[in-house]
């Protein structure tokens, strides 16, 4: 999926230059796997591994709509999404949140290759299609409510098993919604109160 691809590079980006401890990568990677992934596998993988080596399962429906809310926020769904300005439909999203999910592992692996001073190029990129807005439309906007509620539903319920992940800028718990206490996010968010600038795509 061509927006995942972008949403790699992105990601990467954002932690590339000075990305920390290795150990920060690898233990995030290793609770993406064990602690996120896993807990979900079916019965008949947990009575014999070896019949699906791979993970497959980890494709199913039911896998993936599980997961789904805590790959979104990891991987700062909402928060790339806003900086792009493109709303997705909820089938779009679920699609290409399922794609980010695939290709986190991945990003978190060049991470702990660059926090040991691997900074060999990176392939990955060159595997995802080129990405085009040739369904991506411009709209007379969305409204910072909009962008709130996207926001919300990306990252809910918090990754609890990776850390103090949260983005800044979220609404203390208990904190009503109103104009107010949402305008300030989006321009944390988006660095304007959301409007004009944000694209709707149905794919």
């Amino acid at each position: 999926m061509a927006l995942a691809g972008r949403w790699y590079t992105w990601y990467v980006k954002q932690h590339e230059s000075d990305p920390g401890p290795a150990k920060r990568w690898r233990d995030l990677g290793n609770s993406l796997v064990w602690d996120v992934i896993h807990p979900h596998a079916p019965d008949t993988y947990l009575d014999d591994a070896k019949a699906d080596p791979r993970w497959e399962w980890a494709k199913e429906r039911g896998v993936r709509e599980a997961v789904r809310p805590q790959i979104a926020e990891e991987a700062r769904v909402a928060r790339f999404l806003a900086s792009e300005g493109i709303a997705l439909n909820d089938e779009a999203y679920a699609r290409f949140v399922d794609a980010v999910s695939d290709n986190l592992p991945s990003a978190f692996s060049l991470l702990e290759r660059r926090a040991n001073g691997d900074y060999s190029p990176d392939p990955t990129p060159e595997s995802f299609p080129q990405f085009t807005e040739g369904r991506t439309n411009h709209a007379a906007g969305l409204s910072c409510w909009e962008l709130f509620e996207a926001f919300v539903k990306a990252t809910k319920p918090a990754f609890q098993t990776l850390g103090p992940t949260r983005l800044p800028g979220t609404l203390p718990r208990g904190t009503r919604a109103s104009a107010a206490t949402v305008q300030p996010l989006c321009r944390g968010f988006l660095g304007h109160d959301g409007g004009s600038n944000t694209r709707r795509a149905s794919s």
